[in-house]
């Protein structure tokens, strides 16, 4: 063991990119960051899923082995920290699902952009993971452009226009 939990003593970016460096792009120390991502316990694990997300970003194909596990804990998550940083991830890298985790993040990810309590950034990521398995079942294009019509009222600007983008890019695909 690394001790990587005694070593996420803030949430510095200095911190995070020393502990992503440390890591590299060896799936055994990735493996104990995210099992501390993945105890749930803020702050720790919200520190820990940030250096798991720059990981991901740095050396995407690492993560690949990791995404069933981490769909499969992705409903039971309770600090909005760890939940975004892995729905990023998973909005992000390029991977398959198969039929069992397409139907699964797709209710999921339907369920987070439908639901105005969630945060903004989560539900940001529900619209990129549903882009995505559009292009495979392109049947769900109708219920997105449904829940992204009812979201032009929202307040957030941010989420507005990616929900207008969306939306252009659903009535070319609908035509």
């Amino acid at each position: 063991m690394r001790n990587y939990e005694i070593k996420l003593v803030d949430s510095s970016r200095k911190i995070a990119d020393i502990l992503t460096n440390d890591i590299g792009n060896d799936p055994e120390r990735l493996s104990e960051m995210i099992a501390i991502s993945l105890k749930d316990q803020y702050p720790l694990s919200m520190r820990a899923t940030r250096v798991v997300t720059l990981t991901a970003e740095k050396y995407p194909e690492i993560i690949v082995p990791f995404i069933p596990e981490i769909i499969n804990k992705l409903r039971s998550l309770k600090v909005e920290g760890v939940r975004r940083g892995f729905m990023k991830i998973v909005a992000d890298i390029n991977y398959e699902f198969d039929e069992d985790q397409t139907g699964y993040i797709a209710d999921m990810a339907f369920t987070c952009l439908a639901d105005t309590r969630e945060a903004i950034a989560i539900r940001y990521y529900s619209i990129e993971i549903l882009l995505k398995i559009i292009k495979v079942y392109p049947e769900l294009a109708i219920e997105l452009k449904e829940i992204l019509t009812g979201m032009l009222e929202e307040q957030s600007a941010g989420l507005i226009s990616k929900s207008k983008q969306t939306l252009h890019y659903l009535n070319k695909l609908l035509a």
